[in-house]
């Protein structure tokens, strides 16, 4: 039977004073630093920046007679592992769904035009103008998405949108001038490692 305590008028037992409950602190969870992975934008320029080298590699390639399908039958050696891993990994966990027959031949399709031709004709160009001029007009492709975007969806052209479209193009006519006002004998002699040989356009 609980009585009361004169002194502290707080409920008491026979055996004495009911002792306040104690809490427990929950120990704080070690502050982390920022991830990269977390980083969209940091993810983009590291991903354009392994981009834009790579055409510095195959100019170098170039002057040890590599011919353009080569490069293209080792660049889809070295992404096959890649793609069986992943494939790998879906049916392990039960994500691998089969496609109809119509999307995999659209996916063919996609992938000569947009992967294999786009390749030969990228790796072949490479053979006539420089890497940073190449890469300039690679970057353009943000051009034909926003024609294409207005012409097919009806999506209106903003302004800051022309802007960087004006600048890019503004960038390829002061390279195509900067490399077109020397001869190509001392451009190719005085030019960098990844120039292609005597006779050929930078």
């Amino acid at each position: 039977m609980a009585t009361y305590c004169s002194c502290m008028h707080i409920p008491c037992s026979m055996s004495g004073p009911i002792q306040p409950r104690k809490e427990t602190a929950v120990p704080a969870r070690p502050a982390t630093g920022p991830n990269l992975l977390d980083n969209g934008y940091a993810l983009a320029f590291l991903a354009a920046a392994l981009f834009s080298i790579k055409a510095i590699f195959i100019k170098l390639a170039y002057r040890h007679g590599v011919d353009v399908e080569t490069f293209i039958l080792l660049r889809m050696l070295l992404a096959l592992p890649f793609y069986l891993a992943i494939l790998a990994s879906l049916c392990t966990r039960g994500q691998w769904r089969p496609v109809p027959g119509r999307t995999l031949v659209l996916t063919v399709a996609l992938g000569i035009c947009a992967y294999y031709m786009a390749s030969f004709l990228d790796l072949q160009g490479l053979r006539y103008i420089s890497a940073n001029f190449e890469r300039l007009i690679i970057y353009l492709y943000p051009t034909m998405v926003l024609l294409l975007g207005w012409w097919v969806q009806g999506k209106p052209v903003e302004p800051r949108q022309l802007l960087c479209i004006l600048g890019a193009y503004a960038g390829i006519l002061l390279i195509y001038c900067r490399t077109s006002s020397f001869p190509p004998a001392r451009r190719c002699r005085a030019g960098p490692a990844w120039a292609p040989p005597a006779g050929a356009h930078c």
